[in-house]
C-alpha cells in the first residue's frame, strides 16, 4: 500500500497586526471628524471704523462685556479715522476702553445691534476729549 499525501496550499495567517493599521487610520478619521464639529471658528465682524474727531491721538481697546480679556485695536491719529478688518465679534455687549499717553480715559459700552445700525462705525466720544483735558 502507497501513503499519498495530500498537499494543501499554505493558508495565510489572519492576526490582529493586520488590523492595526486599518484601526489606526478609522480612529484618525472619527478624531478628527469630531474635532471639527466641536472646535468652531470664532464669529468675526467684516469691518470696523474708529473716527477720532480730537486734536490728540487715542488708543482704543475692545472687550466683551462678559470678558476681560482685551484686544488692541490701535492709536487712532487725531483728526483721522481707522479701518480695521476681520475683527473678533465681543458678544452682545462690546465695551471699547481709551487712553493716551498712558493715561486711561473711560470706557464706553456699545451694543453689536448699535454698531450693526451704525453702519460698524464708532465715533471716540467727546467726553473721551474732555477727561484728556482734565488729566493734564
Amino acid at each position: 500500500m502507497t501513503n499519498v499525501t495530500m498537499a494543501r496550499p499554505h493558508a495565510p495567517q489572519r492576526s490582529l497586526q493586520m488590523l492595526v493599521p486599518a484601526l489606526v487610520i478609522i480612529m484618525s478619521v472619527v478624531v478628527l471628524a469630531t474635532a471639527t464639529v466641536i472646535v468652531r471658528e470664532p464669529t468675526r465682524v467684516r469691518h470696523l471704523d474708529i473716527v477720532n474727531r480730537g486734536d490728540a491721538a487715542v488708543a482704543v481697546t475692545v472687550r466683551p462685556a462678559d470678558d476681560d480679556g482685551v484686544q488692541l485695536l490701535g492709536t487712532i491719529e487725531p483728526a483721522s479715522s481707522h479701518s480695521l478688518r476681520d475683527l473678533l465679534d465681543q458678544g452682545k455687549t462690546w465695551v471699547f476702553s481709551f487712553s493716551h499717553a498712558g493715561t486711561e480715559l473711560g470706557s464706553t459700552r456699545v451694543t453689536r445691534e448699535a454698531l450693526a445700525r451704525d453702519n460698524w462705525r464708532l465715533v471716540i466720544p467727546d467726553a473721551v476729549f474732555v477727561r484728556m483735558t482734565t488729566a493734564g
